[in-house]
C-alpha cells in the first residue's frame, strides 16, 4: 500500500457483516430427498435472501459470509417470532392437497420438474415432493415451492429436509416468524443437523437475538468444525455482543486447524476485521495487507482491505476507493463493492464518478433501499 495507516482506528467489522446478513445463508443448499440430484448453487443475483443448491444441476459458486454486506450500510434488524409454537403444524396454514394450478404447467417449467409432475400424479410420495419443491425454488418458482414442500410434509411429518427446504423458501418470500417454526421441527426431528443451526442463528441473528444465534452457532461447529462461515458467524455475534476479543480468538483458532482451502480468506478477512474492533487497528492491517500480498487475485480480500481503508480514523478514502475498483475488476458480481465504491467517491466530493457505480448497483439490487438512499446524496 501507498500509506502507512497503522496508527488509525478502525471499526469496519460491523459495517462488513453487519447489515445485510439476511444474505449469509446464500451457501445453504435446498435438500432435495430420495433422489440422486446432487447440489450446486442455484444463484440468481435478484434472489434477495437466499440462494437454494440442488446437486449437480445448476452450477455456480458459493459466496461465502464475508463478502456479503456493504460498507457504510444502514440495516435495519427486522423482528419475528422465534421461540417455536409447541406444534410446528399449527403456525402453518393447513397442508394444499394437491399443488396450484398454475404450478402444473409453470411458466419456467424445465424437463425435470415436468417428469416430476407426471410421476407425482400416480406416486406421490413425500420425497418426490420433496425434490420438486427444491426444482421449483431453483427455477425461482417460490410459489411453487412452498406448496410442494408442504404437501412432502403432509405425507411425511418426520422428513427434516421438507422442513429445512419450507424453511427456507418461507424466508425468501419474507415470512420469517413460520420459517423458524420449520427450522425448530427440522432441528427436532434431525439434532446434528449442521445446516438446520446455521440457518436458525441466521434468522436469529438478524433479527438481533444474539444469545440464541450464538447458540446455534456454537452447535454448527461442534457437529461440523469445519462448516463453511460457521466459526466467521459466530465471531460476527461475538463482536455485536461487545466481545471483540473472543471473536479474535475464535477466528485465530479457526485459522490454525487449519480449515478448508476455500475458507482461508474469508476467516482471515474476518480476523482482520474483528482486529479492528479490538482495538488493533495495526494488526488488522498487517494481516489484510498480508493476505492481499498471498492472494493479490481474491477479490474478497481486497474488498475486506478496503472496509478497513474506509474505516480508517481519519478515512483513508483514497486508498479504499482502490480497493474497491480492484475487487469489482476481480469480480464484477460483487455488488457490496459497487455500493461501497460509490460511497467512497460520495465522501470525495467525485460526485460525477460516484454515478456509474451507484446506478448499476440499483438497477441489479433494485429491491434494496441502499443504493437509492446513496444515489440521492450525488
Amino acid at each position: 500500500m501507498k500509506m502507512d495507516r497503522r496508527s488509525n482506528r478502525h471499526t469496519g467489522y460491523e459495517a462488513f457483516h453487519g447489515s445485510r446478513s439476511s444474505r449469509n445463508i446464500r451457501n445453504i443448499r435446498i435438500l432435495p430427498k430420495a433422489s440422486r440430484i446432487s447440489s450446486s448453487v442455484f444463484s440468481s443475483n435478484k434472489t434477495r435472501l437466499f440462494r437454494f443448491r440442488i446437486v449437480d444441476i445448476f452450477r455456480g459458486q458459493r459466496i461465502p459470509l464475508v463478502t456479503l454486506v456493504a460498507v457504510l450500510s444502514l440495516g435495519a434488524p427486522c423482528s419475528a417470532q422465534s421461540k417455536p409454537p409447541a406444534n410446528s403444524r399449527s403456525a402453518m396454514a393447513p397442508a394444499p392437497a394437491s399443488l396450484p394450478k398454475q404450478c402444473l404447467t409453470p411458466a419456467t417449467s424445465s424437463e425435470q420438474i415436468s417428469m416430476l409432475l407426471e410421476t407425482v400424479k400416480d406416486h406421490p410420495t413425500a420425497g418426490a415432493y420433496n425434490t420438486l419443491g427444491a426444482l421449483f425454488a431453483a427455477a425461482g418458482e417460490v410459489n411453487c415451492a412452498v406448496p410442494a414442500f408442504q404437501i412432502s410434509l403432509r405425507l411425511d411429518a418426520k422428513n427434516w429436509e421438507a422442513h429445512y427446504n419450507l424453511a427456507l423458501a418461507l424466508l425468501s418470500s419474507g415470512d420469517s416468524a413460520r420459517a423458524a417454526a420449520e427450522l425448530h421441527a427440522a432441528i427436532r426431528e434431525k439434532p446434528d443437523s449442521a445446516t438446520s443451526h446455521f440457518a436458525l442463528g441466521t434468522l436469529l441473528y438478524n433479527q438481533k437475538k444474539l444469545p440464541l444465534a450464538a447458540t446455534e452457532f456454537d452447535a454448527v461447529m461442534k457437529i461440523d468444525p469445519n462448516f463453511p462461515s460457521a466459526a466467521i458467524s459466530l465471531a460476527q455475534v461475538l463482536v455485536a455482543q461487545g466481545n471483540s476479543s473472543a471473536a479474535v480468538a475464535l477466528l485465530q483458532k479457526a485459522l490454525a486447524q487449519p480449515p478448508a482451502p476455500g475458507q482461508v480468506v474469508p476467516i482471515t478477512v474476518a480476523l482482520g476485521l474483528a482486529y479492528s474492533q479490538a482495538g488493533q487497528p495495526a494488526k488488522a492491517m498487517e494481516t489484510l495487507e498480508q493476505l492481499v500480498a498471498a492472494h493479490p487475485d481474491s477479490a474478497e480480500a481486497h474488498l475486506g482491505l478496503g472496509v478497513l481503508e474506509a474505516g480508517a480514523q481519519p478515512p483513508s478514502l483514497e486508498a479504499a476507493t482502490i480497493e474497491f475498483r480492484e475487487t469489482l475488476r476481480l469480480d464484477p458480481k460483487k455488488d457490496e463493492a459497487r455500493l461501497a465504491l460509490g460511497r467512497a467517491l460520495i465522501l470525495q466530493r467525485e460526485y460525477s464518478d460516484a454515478i456509474a457505480p451507484l446506478r448499476e448497483y440499483v438497477e441489479r439490487e433494485p429491491l434494496d433501499y441502499q443504493g437509492y438512499y446513496s444515489g440521492s446524496r450525488l
